[in-house]
């Protein structure tokens, strides 16, 4: 009955438009929260500690573009010079570099890098990051890692 009476409401508030206007329906998704966030790097650091025995800044960076790699989470390509990396680092939530091509300019030639870009999990909604969190889970079990507080996070999302 609620939703009737706003929508009512909806109809009575456009009549007061004189000119067209523009409504756009769509379903509500809601932002990842910040425990799905905190779980995700949780995880991400056991996953870390239990392939490459630490989980310093560079091995979870790099863990976290695999993760999302694996995922099929939407990437981009950017050709550019090395000295750009920092602000690319700046704008984009994880990079890494794919490789090099050499590319002609006006003043001879110059070596560029290929970075791999994403724009990273702080933009999913909930959904989206509870299905990258199952991917980490699964992960963790093809590796036999297993821990309370992996049981914890897996009885939060009812998935134990």
């Amino acid at each position: 009955m609620y939703d009737k009476r706003v929508a009512q409401m909806v109809v009575q508030e456009t009549k007061t438009y004189k000119n067209q206007i523009s409504i756009e329906i769509k379903e509500l998704k809601r932002h990842r929260s910040l425990d799905q966030n905190a779980m995700l790097w949780a995880l991400i650091t056991k996953l870390c500690d239990s392939t490459c025995g630490s989980h310093s800044t560079t091995t979870m960076n790099e863990m976290y573009c695999v993760i999302l790699e694996e995922a099929n989470i939407e990437s981009d390509f950017i050709l550019a010079p090395k000295e750009c990396a920092e602000s690319l680092k700046k704008s984009f939530r994880a990079i890494r570099e794919r490789g090099t091509r050499t590319v002609k300019t006006d003043k001879g030639e110059k070596e560029m890098i290929v970075y791999q870009t994403w724009i990273g999990s702080s933009k999913f909604n909930t959904k989206e990051m509870s299905d990258l969190i199952d991917s980490v889970l699964d992960k963790l079990a093809d590796l036999g890692v297993y821990d309370a507080e992996i049981q914890s996070i897996m009885g939060e999302l009812n998935r134990a």
